[in-house]
């Protein structure tokens, strides 16, 4: 059931409409939650159920489209699984990202944290949505657009602002103006 759950997680992920996803959740570099706290807090924050099992969280794929409270509940080998798929589909679409699954699986770990600690979980918009902006963010998305250009089409300005006055150092890095 594990292995049909992951499949099916990935063809949800991959058949999403693309929908405006950046999410200005400032996460501590320093902080890692592990598995167990993220999915202690989701609990403790009311996001998934104490008394789970692996047939809620295939209810929040297959019928509820609720990528977020399902990555809350998947191992880390899955998850480093779900994004090594996406990161071959991005591949196979034209775009390359060099980071490791398991770097983006910590990220996104941090975010989801993040976002129940802030009250803007349930604002975000899914788990690929959130891999492809943390992706563009580090500029480690190359689908051969300028990483810029492809920050502009994909968020909004009032959430590129924010991105820059909150992370300067890493908006320079990735996108100052040398990179034009």
């Amino acid at each position: 059931m594990q292995n049909k759950l992951i499949a099916f997680f990935i063809f949800i992920l991959l058949a999403a409409v693309p929908a405006y996803s950046f999410q200005a959740v400032d996460t501590d570099p320093e902080f890692q939650p592990s598995q167990a706290e993220l999915l202690d807090f989701a609990v403790q924050k009311g996001e998934v159920p104490a008394n789970r099992d692996e047939a809620y969280f295939y209810k929040k794929v297959a019928e509820e489209k609720d990528t977020l409270s399902a990555w809350v509940g998947f191992s880390q080998e899955d998850k480093i699984a779900i994004l090594k798929v996406l990161i071959e589909t991005f591949g196979k679409e034209g775009a390359v990202v060099k980071r490791s699954p398991v770097y983006y699986s910590r990220e996104i770990d941090k975010i989801l944290y993040n976002g129940l600690k802030s009250g803007t979980f349930r604002e975000m918009k899914g788990i690929g949505m959130i891999f492809k902006t943390i992706a563009i963010l580090d500029g480690d998305f190359d689908n051969g657009e300028d990483p810029k250009v492809l920050l502009e089409t994909w968020a909004p300005s009032e959430a590129i602002e924010a991105f820059k006055k909150n992370n300067p150092e890493r908006y320079e890095r990735v996108f100052g103006e040398q990179k034009k």
